[in-house]
C-alpha cells in the first residue's frame, strides 16, 4: 500500500513538473517572460517537495506513518517562510514580491491536499 501511495505521489509531481515546464517554454516562446518565471517557480516549489518526499521515502524505509509525519512536518514548516516573506512584501507594498510569495504557497497548499487525499490525514 505504501508504494501505491509513493507512485501516486511522485507521478503527481512529475505530471505538475512537466505541466509547468510545458507552460513556461510556451511562454517564453511568446516573449512573455514575466509570466513564464512565475511558471518557474511553480516547477522550483514541486521539486522541492518531490526532493523531500525522495528524503523521507529513503529515510523511513516503508514505515507509511514515518513518510507521512516527515512529509507534513516539511508541507508547515518552509510555507511558514514564505509566508512571513509574503507578510514582509506586503508591509513594504512590493506587490512583485507578494504575488511570487503567494504562488509558492499556492503551489504547496496543492501539493499539502494532493498528499492528504493520496496519503490521509496526519494521525
Amino acid at each position: 500500500m505504501t508504494e501505491n501511495k509513493k507512485q501516486a505521489m511522485f507521478s503527481f509531481f512529475e505530471e505538475k513538473i512537466a505541466d509547468c515546464k510545458k507552460r513556461m517554454n510556451e511562454l517564453f516562446a511568446d516573449e512573455r517572460s514575466d509570466e513564464a518565471n512565475f511558471e518557474k517557480i511553480r516547477v522550483s516549489v514541486y521539486e522541492i517537495f518531490k526532493t523531500i518526499l525522495a528524503v523521507a521515502v529513503k529515510s523511513a524505509k516503508d514505515d507509511s506513518v514515518g513518510i507521512q509525519q516527515f512529509f507534513f512536518m516539511k508541507v508547515e514548516q518552509i510555507p511558514a517562510n514564505w509566508k512571513e516573506a509574503y507578510n514582509i512584501a506586503n508591509q513594504h507594498e512590493d506587490s512583485e514580491r507578494m504575488h511570487i510569495e503567494r504562488i509558492k504557497l499556492e503551489t504547496s497548499d496543492e501539493i499539502r491536499n494532493m498528499f492528504t487525499k493520496i496519503w490521509g490525514e496526519i494521525k
